[in-house]
């Protein structure tokens, strides 16, 4: 989880005499691992054939205050690595800059009702099963479903037995 202090975006641009650039920057989540920043700089007109090359370090991505273990609110998530164990999901219209209205359909989950109504939902890994091995960077090692790891707005509650042990939260929902 990254935030973005566009006041640290220091922008230089590549060339003897840099000027001063002001600068409006914004960071966008997006609902894959991807994360879209844009930048909006006014740089001066230059004559002839020129390369301008603009670039900020990425230290102005801060770690979100969620990920600090040593923060006595929230840092009992990181340091019992929850962190590894739970996957959200949330409709694409509930972004910040999306139209905060999902009719049809926000998140469909298979036997949950009501169906596809579900803005947010956690879904939490339970203990390895069976083949399972953990830590790994392979979604098959924490969650029983695939349906729940594809990338796409249906996902699957499962009866918990021997075989499936995920739990699925809904966080939010639209029951209008």
């Amino acid at each position: 989880m990254r935030q973005l202090d566009p006041a640290a975006v220091p922008l230089t641009w590549a060339d003897p005499v840099s000027p001063a650039l002001s600068v409006i920057a914004s960071f966008i989540p997006s609902t894959t691992s991807d994360a879209y920043v844009y930048v909006e700089a006014n740089l001066p007109v230059v004559s002839g054939a020129t390369n301008i090359t603009v670039s900020f370090p990425i230290g102005v991505l801060s770690d979100h205050p969620l990920t600090d273990s040593n923060n006595a609110t929230t840092g009992w998530f990181v340091r019992n690595n929850w962190h590894h164990l739970v996957y959200y999901a949330f409709a694409s219209d509930f972004l910040a800059n999306g139209t905060h209205s999902c009719i049809t359909p926000c998140l469909t989950v298979s036997n949950l009702a009501p169906a596809g109504k579900q803005r947010a939902i956690l879904i939490f890994a339970g203990r390895a099963l069976g083949a399972q091995d953990r830590p790994s960077g392979n979604q098959d090692d924490y969650f029983e479903d695939p349906e729940n790891y594809d990338s796409d707005r249906t996902y699957v509650k499962p009866a918990i037995s021997k075989t499936t042990n995920d739990r699925v939260v809904v966080v939010d929902a639209n029951l209008l």
